[in-house]
């Protein structure tokens, strides 16, 4: 399984310009054999981009399962994982808002997980 050259830029396009939900939305109307290690990452980044850092971590997780050996995968869930604060006993993320609101601090988090 691989992802379309095509729809990799164009998901990497949508993220790069902070439009995470569009960038969700075309990752979820690709077919599943489109669903590689490499999906689940851009999934993940995109879902960082939105602050929710312990659903990133789910396919962030998974994208290393498919591709052990990507030093990428690996480098991005620990950013990630020092991102992550606590999760409360419904469910629901916290992060640290210091850390998180900032839309700047969001960019320069992407922009670190894109060049790693």
């Amino acid at each position: 399984m691989k992802m379309n050259e095509k729809s990799v830029k164009a998901v990497q396009f949508l993220i790069d310009h902070g439009k995470f939900d569009n960038a969700l939305k075309k990752l979820d109307g690709l077919g599943q054999s489109e669903r590689c290690a490499h999906w689940n990452y851009m999934k993940g980044v995109a879902l960082t981009g939105k602050g929710w850092y312990l659903s990133a971590e789910k396919f962030l997780e998974k994208a290393r399962e498919l591709d052990p050996d990507n030093e990428e995968y690996r480098k991005t869930i620990r950013t990630v994982n020092e991102r992550t604060v606590s999760k409360d006993f419904d469910g629901y993320e916290k992060v640290d808002p210091c850390r998180t609101n900032d839309e700047d601090e969001h960019r320069r988090v992407l922009w670190g997980l894109w060049c790693i």
